[in-house]
């Protein structure tokens, strides 16, 4: 479990100490990345990393361009090695130093059974790397005089609101993106990905009930950048986020490639497919989907290796790339600031080093380790996987941008980047790799395990006891009934289809028809549990287990609560 250390946030004095009533021990991170590890992940995210300075870290120089073409075959023989490791169809790597893509290089194909190769112009979806994009657009408002980080939310949001009052009150822009807002990980994502409309989404932050204080506990959050991208399109003047990331960063970055939709996505040739198979898998492709492209600035971008090289080269020279500054040095420097501090079981498993001590900024994962700092964050969503980190000292960065991504949001792309920023800083003790693609196989194992039929498994109720009408405050009203001798409903605005087979007892395997934007239909496979009275007459359900289902409130027969 990861320890609760002690808010430093210095605007609200005495708030470690407000506990709201009925609050569990705090979660770990994000996606599904950390759901298999002891303490609970996203990612959407698989990523960590700091910018601060910290006692133990090595004072480095820039590296040149010399320096890092020096060190080209070794990265070289790392990616090839790393692809037939980890069965990835295609990627795409950059370095930037020296102020400029060293090195730019794509590997595979873009999809499995084509001869179309990945190059440096190929676009992947990057997701939740968007979040630091977000972050800057903030900064943007800040240096405009127009917004301040200790501005409060529900001033500038009316409709924001959090099941507590008082945080609701308290809860600043800073807070928007800082990962510490005391609500489960993850938490509403699901709704993302079955498509509710963004202001049900917002409005579901109320009925979600905190497992940690406020600031205690690092969370990884999708719902509050909804928000966040709201009061940027509000306050800078625009229709929507994208618009105003268009006009202020990718446009004067020469990001041309790089959007947030899924039809400019579909409408460029030069596209990478997503994949979802795991190890010994290839018949996987998969089709496109409504989400990331609805989590706007928590993970809707598509981008390229080239076009994030100039993204690299704006962070590690403080804002300014070829004489145009797109925001000040003082402004995005903040964006670094740690919010709040990462340990325990989620820095073991994807720390840079076994002493790694980090935590999360504005949109950032921060690694401190003996060799240097970091600065990263990854992103994985349905097929593909991604990473954008850079060592402030050295002046280097690094992209990885891959077409797979296999069961519990794992991936090669943290591994990669993490290996290759080793090369950069010396190491000759990592194995990022080898070692955690061992780790990978024992974990997906254990999880496709888990959803096995249990060999002493109980029958179920006669099925009609489980029929009739539930309504949950955040997804809404649903009708079980029995269809073709298997119980089934539907969920949603999109009204997708949810089919039940009894796996234990009460305990179902649930398969989800997702909403898919292009392509063939595809099913989302996860625990539902029916619960019962002190009669033992069912009186509810919840998806339970792992995932981004996790927090959000059960069904109940009758009706709970309003969903206002």
């Amino acid at each position: 479990m990861i320890p609760r250390p002690a808010p430093t946030y210095e605007s609200t004095p005495g708030s470690s100490h407000r506990i709201l009533k009925n609050r569990l021990p705090a979660i770990a991170c994000g996606s599904a990345l950390f759901q298999s590890l002891p303490a609970g992940i996203l990612a959407v995210a698989a990523c960590l990393a700091t910018h601060g300075a910290v006692a133990g870290t090595h004072d480095a120089g820039a590296l040149g361009k010399a320096d890092v073409e020096a060190l080209l075959p070794a990265v070289e023989e790392t990616v090839r090695h790393a692809m037939d490791t980890w069965e990835v169809p295609g990627l795409a790597v950059g370095i930037v130093a020296d102020d400029q893509l060293i090195y730019g290089k794509g590997f595979g194909v873009r999809r499995y059974g084509s001869d179309e190769p990945v190059d440096i112009d190929t676009l992947f979806q990057i997701g939740s790397s968007t979040k630091a994009f977000l972050g800057v657009t903030l900064a943007q408002l800040v240096d405009d005089g127009k917004l301040g980080w200790h501005d409060k939310v529900a001033d500038l949001h009316p409709g924001f609101r959090l099941m507590d009052s008082w945080v609701t009150g308290e809860f600043e822009v800073a807070d928007l993106l800082a990962q510490r807002s005391g609500l489960p990980q993850s938490v509403l994502t699901t709704m993302m990905t079955y498509d509710y409309p963004e202001e049900d989404i917002i409005a579901a932050l109320r009925h979600i009930t905190p497992v940690t204080s406020f600031r205690s506990a690092f969370a990884y959050q999708n719902a509050f950048h909804l928000v966040g991208g709201r009061i940027v399109a509000r306050v800078g003047g625009t229709s929507d986020w994208e618009a105003f990331l268009t006009d202020r960063v990718l446009k004067p970055l020469g990001m041309n490639r790089s959007h947030g939709t899924a039809q400019a996505m579909l409408d460029t040739e030069n596209r990478a497919a997503g994949h979802g198979c795991n190890f010994g898998q290839t018949a996987c492709i998969k089709s496109l989907f409504p989400f990331p492209y609805n989590a706007h600035g928590a993970g809707g971008l598509n981008s390229s290796v080239r076009d994030m090289a100039q993204w690299l080269r704006m962070h590690i020279n403080g804002g300014e790339v070829d004489g145009t500054r797109i925001v000040s040095a003082e402004a995005l420097e903040t964006t670094y600031e740690q919010r709040i501090p990462i340990g325990g079981e989620i820095m073991r498993a994807l720390g840079m080093h076994p002493t790694d001590r980090g935590g999360y900024a504005t949109g950032w994962f921060m690694h401190s380790i003996p060799t240097g700092r970091v600065t990263e964050h990854c992103g994985a969503t349905i097929g593909y996987m991604g990473c954008v980190a850079f060592d402030p000292d050295r002046r280097v960065g690094i992209v990885v941008l891959t077409n797979r991504l296999m069961d519990l949001d794992l991936g090669l792309a943290p591994n990669l980047t993490h290996q290759i920023m080793a090369l950069l800083h010396g190491r000759s003790d990592a194995d990022f790799v080898d070692g955690r693609r061992s780790r990978t196989a024992d974990m997906l194992q254990s999880y496709e395990q888990s959803l096995q039929v249990p060999h002493d498994a109980a029958p179920p109720r006669p099925l009609a006891e489980y029929t009739g009408s539930y309504e949950s405050t955040v997804l809404g009203k649903v009708e079980v009934t029995v269809r073709d001798g298997r119980l089934a409903f539907e969920v949603g605005p999109r009204r997708l289809p949810v089919v039940l087979d009894p796996w234990s007892g009460d305990v179902f395997m649930s398969h989800t028809g997702l909403p898919v934007f292009h392509g063939d239909p595809s099913t989302e496979t996860r625990p539902l549990r029916f619960t019962v009275d002190a009669q033992n007459r069912v009186d509810g359900f919840d998806w339970s287990g792992r995932g981004d289902h996790l927090g959000l409130p059960a069904f109940h027969r009758g009706t709970p609560g309003t969903r206002d």
